[in-house]
């Protein structure tokens, strides 16, 4: 599987949730990246087109 681009982002973190997505749909537009409230149940495939804040 080829991934494009930024597949990272550790200055985000501590950042409100909103304003992280925003920055990693900017910085990438080939990932789609979503909040994800503490707890809740997710699946654990990986996908690079993914990111779960």
């Amino acid at each position: 599987m080829w991934c494009e681009g930024k597949r990272s982002w550790p200055e985000l973190v501590g950042v409100k949730g909103s304003v992280a997505v925003a920055t990693i749909e900017r910085e990438n537009p080939y990932v789609d990246a979503h909040t994800v409230l503490k707890g809740s149940a997710v699946t654990f495939d990986y996908r690079c087109d993914r990111v779960r804040v």
